[in-house]
Parts: structure tokens; C-alpha cells; sequence
């Protein structure tokens, strides 16, 4: 049996569409990314990335460490 060379596997996610009457959008259409088709799930195939846990909680104790802190927003300043 010969494949088509322009053959590419297509997925479908289960979807419902959310109704709320108060919002201006009043449907959203969510997406169920934790379906399982042969065992895997789009959120199991998705890159984790690095745990940044560890690291929030140095730069949190580092923050208390001075009497003063300061902030700012570094994309406004290079959003000019």
C-alpha cells in the first residue's frame, strides 16, 4: 500500500461552546486539550518547559533581603 506524499495525520480536539449572557462575547468555544486518543493528549504532547518554582522563590527572599524595593515595567521602556 503506497501513501500520499501530501498525506499529513490531522487531530480533532473535542469542543462546547460557553454561554454567558453578561459579557459582551457571550459564546466562548472551548477546547477539551486533555482528551486522550490512543492514549495521549495534546497537554501531553505540549512542551513542559523549565520549572520555575525554585527560582520565584530566590528572587521573592532576594526582594525581602533590602529595606527598599523597587520596580518597572522594562517593556513600556522599550516600547517607546
Amino acid at each position: 500500500m503506497q501513501l500520499d506524499p501530501g498525506y499529513r495525520p490531522k487531530w480533532y480536539l473535542p469542543h462546547h461552546a460557553v454561554i454567558d449572557p453578561r459579557k459582551s462575547s457571550r459564546v466562548r468555544v472551548l477546547l477539551d486539550r486533555a482528551a486522550k486518543v490512543a492514549g495521549k493528549s495534546l497537554n501531553d504532547l505540549l512542551y513542559q518547559g523549565p520549572d520555575t518554582t525554585a527560582c520565584l522563590v530566590g528572587i521573592l527572599l532576594r526582594f525581602r533581603r533590602e529595606p527598599v524595593a523597587v520596580s518597572a515595567d522594562v517593556e513600556g521602556m522599550f516600547m517607546q
